[in-house]
């Protein structure tokens, strides 16, 4: 579980982020208001010229001398290029702008995936009870990736992948499908993981959308298949990948240190046989 300390620590990041976010666009807004203002001047002392040369020329007063003029051709060139110097100051400072948000937004969605994932692994270490792991193992695959349709699979006796629980699925039905597919098989022989594409409708038989190893050390005693997603999930995203990767490691080793745990305890916890069935044994 995330402590106190931990939430206020999130808290505190969260809160210093949003001032460095609010800064950032204060200055951003101030310089671009700046320039507008510098450039509607500009304009405004060009009318005000205007005026007061139709002004002149309504009273017959004697016109300016050519020199006059010259001068006043000379500052509104100056006045122009400074104007033109404005916009492309002010173009500069949209793009970087621009560029700032895109930034800050890529770092906020890899905060949010760290935070995921610390969340995720901090639930796999949160207990010492096999059926308890198996639980947070279901929720991170629902609530974290969007799986909607899985199995854990844990290898027996002969090495042969046996269900050990299921998510919106019978038992019954997927054990036919891991019978059916060589996803399983080539993933247990492979150790690497197999991730397709999302199919239509989100579901898919038999072969499993995903299927991942599950590991203890560099000892494979299992496998995740996952048949089905949320019908809204448009793709598997790289947090997708991630959390795979963490409940392939984490969650393995959560699940050996619950074994432990459960051995130490009582002298009824079996200590041989494969790993299906010393968990389906700590799970009765």
């Amino acid at each position: 579980m995330v402590t106190s300390s931990a939430m206020a620590d999130g808290d505190d990041s969260s809160t210093l982020i949003e001032k460095k976010r609010e800064f950032l666009d204060s200055f951003f807004r101030k310089g671009a208001e700046f320039t507008r203002e510098l450039l509607a001047e500009i304009d405004r002392l060009r009318r005000h010229q205007a005026v007061l040369e139709d002004e002149l020329e309504r009273q017959g007063r004697p016109q300016p001398s050519g020199s006059t003029l010259s001068e006043l051709a000379a500052q509104i060139h100056g006045l122009a290029a400074e104007r033109d110097h404005l916009r492309a100051r002010l173009e500069n400072i949209d793009s970087d702008d621009r560029k700032f948000s895109a930034r800050y937004a890529e770092i906020e969605r890899e905060n949010n995936d760290l935070a995921s994932l610390f969340v995720a692994q901090s639930q796999l270490h949160s207990t010492l009870v096999v059926s308890e792991v198996i639980q947070v193992i279901t929720e991170i695959l629902l609530n974290f990736v969007g799986a909607s349709r899985f199995g854990i699979l844990l290898v027996d006796a002969a090495g042969r992948p046996r269900v050990l629980a299921t998510e919106a699925i019978e038992r019954a039905r997927a054990d036919e499908l891991v019978d059916t597919t060589s996803v399983v098989a080539n993933v247990l022989a492979s150790g690497r993981s197999h991730i397709g594409p999302l199919p239509e409708g989100g579901q898919s038989e038999p072969d499993p959308i995903v299927c991942f190893p599950l590991r203890q050390g560099s000892r494979l005693v299992g496998a995740v298949a996952v048949w089905g997603v949320w019908i809204q999930k448009q793709e598997l995203s790289e947090l997708d990948r991630r959390m795979f990767d963490l409940i392939a490691t984490s969650g393995g080793h959560a699940l050996e240190a619950a074994r432990l745990a459960a051995h130490s305890e009582t002298t009824s916890a079996p200590a041989d046989g494969g790993p299906y069935e010393v968990y389906s044994a700590l799970l009765q």
